[in-house]
């Protein structure tokens, strides 16, 4: 699968590349700073704030393409959208939340429509991958930072958000599809599982070329029989 999903504009960023990504801050004043000002940038935010990498609250992005019969499908979402919240769970129905959420994204079959129906079928289920984040218990972080300190975690930050947030999600799901030309379309149900989605940027590599999406829960549809 690499060579074909170098070609990707933005290539398909590795599951295995999550364990290396530092932890967030779970400092209270540092994490309602950064909430408030992901926030501002979810209420405000337009076509440009969502390019492929960036970290907006209620924008995912996909990448698919296919290598032979098989496809690959991989999601990068922020956990606010899944969970509601970017840190440790404190409690038991916070820890609820977390599972419900990773079983729902392990149904691929749940998340992804094909047309015509059958023409993919699934090879075993999803993985997903946990920010560090969300599986650190909160009382492990240092809440003394000296200033220094702040600053290199803030550089550690912005250099992560090159290649994704810190706190995203990432999931990936392996289809087996007959006839890879014969395969129409993908209907994203993502939206169904997911109400905190908003938009899902898409970059797709079918046997006829590459493409672009964005959709939205009222046009959710990725026309790949057209690529």
């Amino acid at each position: 699968m690499p060579t074909t999903i170098a070609r990707l504009a933005c290539p398909i960023l590795a599951l295995t590349a999550l364990s290396a990504s530092p932890s967030l801050s779970a400092h209270a004043q540092h994490e309602h700073e950064e909430h408030g000002h992901e926030a501002h940038e979810h209420a405000g935010h337009d076509h440009d704030s969502g390019a492929h990498g960036a970290h907006v609250h209620g924008l995912a992005h996909l990448d698919a393409a296919f290598d032979g019969p098989g496809l690959v499908i991989e999601i990068r979402t922020p956990g606010w959208d899944l969970v509601g919240f970017e840190r440790a769970p404190r409690d038991d129905a916070e820890r609820a939340r977390v599972e419900a959420a990773r079983e729902r994204l392990s149904d691929g079959e749940r998340l992804f429509a094909f047309e015509p129906a059958g023409a993919c079928q699934p090879d075993g289920s999803g993985r997903v991958a946990l920010p560090a984040a969300l599986t650190e218990a909160a009382d492990d972080h240092d809440h003394d930072h000296d200033h220094d300190h702040d600053h290199d975690h803030e550089s550690h930050h912005e250099d992560d958000r090159a290649d994704g947030h810190p706190s995203d999600w990432r999931a990936s799901w392996a289809f087996t599809c007959a006839d890879p030309t014969a395969l129409r379309a993908i209907r994203i149900d993502w939206f169904d599982a997911f109400a905190g989605t908003e938009r899902i940027l898409v970059q797709w590599i079918g046997p006829a070329g590459q493409a672009g999406y964005e959709l939205t829960p009222s046009n959710r549809r990725i026309p790949v029989g057209t690529r």
